[in-house]
């Protein structure tokens, strides 16, 4: 090998470590599986582009506040549920039974977060004014598909 095969093998090395180092580092924010935080002062971009009052935020920030704490306090019970159907064996005798009840259970509380979730919309609904809440409903729905980057046109 000559001098400068050694050296351009030596800064191809030196680049890929440098690049595997780069890589390595934490992105910035939360990434797959961490939670965001929390902020209940920021309210939706929807709900921001209606000029609401200090009291209506004020009163958005305790909805979301509630909200929040209802959500964490069943988040042990849910991970539980989920980490169970995770680890059941499938040579088990009562496999089939057991993923059926945790299935079942899965659905309920889902559904209680569907309601609530309703609920909170509906309390949101009530702290606005009349003309705020014909703004609110005359508002282009999102497309989620769009934002999600499917069938994107």
């Amino acid at each position: 090998m000559n001098t400068f095969t050694r050296t351009l093998f030596a800064a191809t090395l030196a680049a890929a470590a440098l690049a595997g180092v780069a890589i390595a580092q934490p992105p910035d924010g939360p990434g797959r599986g961490e939670r965001h935080q929390f902020d209940a002062d920021r309210l939706p971009r929807h709900l921001e582009a209606l000029g609401l009052s200090d009291a209506q935020k004020a009163q958005f920030k305790t909805l979301r506040e509630a909200q929040h704490a209802e959500r964490e306090k069943d988040r042990p019970a849910n991970e539980a549920l989920r980490n169970s159907l995770r680890d059941l064996s499938p040579s088990a005798a009562n496999y089939t039974q057991e993923v059926n009840r945790i299935a079942t259970l899965m659905g309920q509380e889902h559904a209680d977060r569907i309601r609530e979730g309703a609920a909170l919309r509906a309390k949101e609904w009530a702290i606005l004014t009349p003309s705020q809440q014909s703004q609110l409903a005359a508002m282009p729905k999102p497309d989620f598909k769009k934002m999600r980057g499917r069938d994107k046109k």
